[in-house]
């Protein structure tokens, strides 16, 4: 039962792309970059590695 658990089935780095991307259709090119600008240069950074690393 619990390797049915999407936790264990589903690729974390596409979780965060995927949300991210609905994200950025939801509000707009420029209105996610302007979000995205609140964000701690750091965690952007990190978000990228993770995502593309």
């Amino acid at each position: 039962m619990a390797l049915e658990d999407p936790v264990h089935s589903v690729s974390l780095q596409q979780f965060v792309y995927e949300k991210l991307k609905a994200q950025q259709m939801l509000m707009g090119d420029q209105g996610f970059q302007a979000l995205m600008e609140t964000v701690d240069t750091e965690i952007v950074r990190q978000l990228q590695e993770f995502i593309h690393g």
